[in-house]
């Protein structure tokens, strides 16, 4: 494409509108683990234009990549660890924002949209068989940070992988 440039299993940097958030698109992987090689990814002006407030997303994915490594704890919404809604939920708080606290109030909040829409600062939501049960923050091209499950930490992820049913734009 004109605009992306990505390179897997590295470090990115999302350009839009003239600000950068340091993330990594390894999976699976927290941060001391990650390669270290940088590489950019490019959002096309027209798509930067459409973005509600960019200091908002930028405040939110930068508190979901500051807790990179925190453990999985069901119910956990604090820094000893978090379920997926946890994590979603407390990220907002810590920028002033609102977010209900479970998977299942957190799918309404916000404009239903498809998940090759999600801007960063949008959540993915995965369900099965009509039944939420996971949800994700998304940071461009189909990349996302999430508490994904019992016996793992707070870590990148990518919908090529683990396929989000939908996505949701909160901000």
């Amino acid at each position: 494409m004109k605009y992306v440039k990505l390179k897997l299993l590295s470090i990115f940097f999302i350009s839009i509108s003239g600000f950068f958030v340091n993330a990594q698109l390894v999976y699976g992987q927290t941060r001391d683990q990650a390669n270290t090689n940088t590489t950019e990814l490019l959002v096309s002006p027209e798509i930067s234009d459409i973005y509600l407030n960019d200091q908002e997303r930028q405040a939110i994915i930068q508190e979901g990549i500051a807790l990179l490594g925190q453990p999985y704890v069901w119910g956990g919404n604090t820094i000893g660890g978090f379920d997926c809604s946890g994590f979603i939920e407390y990220i907002f708080k810590k920028e002033g924002k609102y977010m209900p606290r479970t998977t299942q109030q957190q799918q309404y909040f916000g404009d239903k949209i498809p998940v090759n829409q999600a801007l960063p600062g949008d959540l993915y939501f995965f369900e099965d068989n009509g039944d939420v049960y996971h949800v994700a923050l998304a940071l461009g091209e189909g990349a996302y940070i999430h508490s994904p499950s019992p016996g793992h930490n707070v870590s990148y992820g990518h919908t090529s992988r683990f396929q989000a049913q939908f996505a949701l734009r909160v901000l």
